[in-house]
């Protein structure tokens, strides 16, 4: 019977990565059959939602696999959680893991309020409340930048362009993100080492992850700038009292009518507000045993 439930779960996992490798792919159809420079069908905030879903996923994926090659280089990861985000009072041993997913998140979306996503220190940045560059010149920049993403796989636009602006964000997030001593321990004892530091185009699952994430944030950029106004991004800070209308527990413990009482540990996923409606923020709540 073990046996049966384990071939089960197993096909059941199977079907599972093939349905989301489907919705990907019509993602991506969605956007080259429905996009031109002046078509606001994408506009809109199911669209931005389904896109953001996917980034969320991806950011997901790359901190799992960044996870494993951090205990497999011998990691306290206790000690990482805690330089991420310090004196937290986690609910379960496993939560600490959230610090890391909220420094993979945080990071990847560092900058997201520009238009140049934060990579030219130089420019003026250009903020998404809709007092910066929202002429319909700029927003159709942005749908064809879109367009031309989707488009293509990743992986081998890298390749292809290897000085194109979507190779320098990755760049830019990877420094970011992997520190150097962080990618010395985690590739230490990989034999592959070499040919894996020096080229974007390498077959690693930690790099072609990476660059399914950069790429799904990068999407979701160039999609929040063509809406007029531009779609604002927020983070909530520690010790903020929990909001239903703002936030939502990234580890669906809370219920009513307890969530009023409740502290904000640290922001795990930024929030997003397009218009009047609010995207809520993912937040770790650190004092789940409210007081009376």
């Amino acid at each position: 019977e073990l046996e049966q439930k384990h071939d089960e779960v197993v096909a059941l996992r199977a079907k599972l990565d093939e349905i989301n490798r489907g919705n990907v792919n019509l993602s991506k159809k969605l956007c080259a059959r429905a996009l031109n420079p002046s078509s606001d069908v994408l506009l809109t905030v199911k669209v931005f939602d389904s896109l953001l879903h996917d980034a969320s996923r991806a950011t997901h994926r790359f901190t799992k696999i960044l996870i494993g090659l951090m205990r497999k280089a011998g990691w306290d990861l206790g000690l990482a959680a805690n330089a991420v985000h310090p004196n937290v009072d986690y609910a379960k041993k496993g939560h600490n893991q959230y610090a890391l997913l909220s420094y993979v998140c945080l990071g990847i979306f560092h900058g997201f309020d520009s238009m140049n996503f934060g990579m030219e220190d130089g420019e003026e940045l250009v903020v998404s409340n809709g007092h910066g560059s929202s002429d319909l010149e700029d927003r159709d920049g942005c749908l064809k930048q879109l367009l031309e993403h989707v488009s293509s796989n990743p992986m081998d636009l890298l390749g292809i362009h290897p000085g194109c602006k979507f190779s320098r964000f990755c760049e830019h997030k990877y420094e970011r993100l992997i520190h150097p001593s962080i990618e010395s321990s985690i590739f230490v004892n990989l034999e592959e080492k070499e040919a894996v530091l020096n080229s974007w185009r390498s077959l690693s699952m930690f790099y072609e992850t990476f660059v399914g994430m950069a790429s799904a944030v990068w999407t979701l950029h160039k999609l929040s700038y063509a809406f007029n106004p531009a779609v604002e991004i927020f983070q909530v800070e520690r010790g903020v009292e929990f909001s239903m209308i703002y936030m939502e527990d990234v580890t669906k413990r809370l219920t009513w009518p307890n969530k009023g009482r409740a502290k904000v540990g640290f922001t795990v996923l930024p929030g997003f507000r397009i218009g009047r409606v609010v995207i809520q923020s993912q937040v770790y709540i650190s004092n789940f045993k409210c007081t009376e």
